[in-house]
C-alpha cells in the first residue's frame, strides 16, 4: 500500500501528464499525515475538484477542509451546508477569494446577515 508521503512525491512528478497525477480512490484520498491533511487536500491545492460532500468535509486538526483548499482555488459552492464550514480561525469557503487576500470569518459573516435583515426591515416599513 501506498503511504502519504509517497503520493505526494507522486503529484510532484513532472514526467506525469497533469491529468494522470490525480486519484479518485477513496483509500488513497483518505491518506494523511501528523497534521491531518489528506491526499484529498495536497490534490486539491493542485487543482483537482469533487463535489463529493463528504470528501469536502473532510478537515485538518486546524479545521482546514478540501472545501476550503478547493475554495482558495477559485471553486464556487452552491451548497449552504459547504460554505458555512469554518476553520477554527473562523474563515469559510465562501469567503475565501482566488488570491487568499479576502476572508469572512463567521462572526463577520452574522453581522453582515443582521445588517442585511435590519436594512430591509427599514425599506419594507417605509412602504
Amino acid at each position: 500500500m501506498i503511504t502519504y508521503e509517497q503520493f505526494i512525491e507522486h503529484l510532484g512528478d513532472p514526467s506525469l501528464a497533469y491529468k494522470d497525477r490525480f486519484t479518485d480512490k477513496i483509500e488513497i484520498l483518505r491518506l494523511k499525515n501528523d497534521l491531518g491533511w489528506t491526499v484529498a487536500h495536497a490534490q486539491s491545492m493542485r487543482g483537482w475538484t469533487t463535489s463529493d460532500k463528504d470528501i469536502l468535509k473532510w478537515s485538518t486538526i486546524k479545521g482546514y477542509s478540501v472545501a476550503h483548499c478547493q475554495a482558495f482555488h477559485g471553486v464556487v459552492f452552491t451548497s449552504k451546508a459547504i460554505n458555512r464550514m469554518a476553520t477554527k480561525k473562523g474563515w469559510l469557503p465562501a469567503s475565501i477569494r482566488s488570491d487568499g487576500s479576502n476572508t469572512i470569518t463567521v462572526e463577520q459573516l452574522g453581522s453582515l446577515v443582521t445588517k442585511s435583515y435590519s436594512l430591509l426591515s427599514k425599506i419594507r416599513r417605509k412602504k
